[in-house]
């Protein structure tokens, strides 16, 4: 059974807390994503690194004033 083992959020907006829904994005982490992981031997190369690199690049690549005036990211371990 596959499983969620984590999450990254992105949001972000104009007005503080008000999240514009076509600047949110969420990357979800599984099980399956956990066991393939064990398996790789560079950290790096992982699809939880991956994940993490994503949610990030994608956090920096919309922050700035001409988009929205804040943006965050969220990551959740379950």
């Amino acid at each position: 059974m596959t499983r969620a083992k984590a999450f990254w959020t992105v949001t972000a907006g104009i007005i503080p807390g008000d999240a514009m829904v076509e600047y949110s994005k969420q990357w979800g982490y599984t099980s399956e994503d956990y066991e393939q992981d064990r398996e790789v031997e560079v950290m790096s190369e992982s699809v939880f690194a991956r994940m993490d690199r994503e949610a990030h690049a994608y956090a920096k690549s919309i922050t700035h004033p001409a988009y929205v005036n804040w943006v965050k990211v969220e990551f959740l371990w379950i």
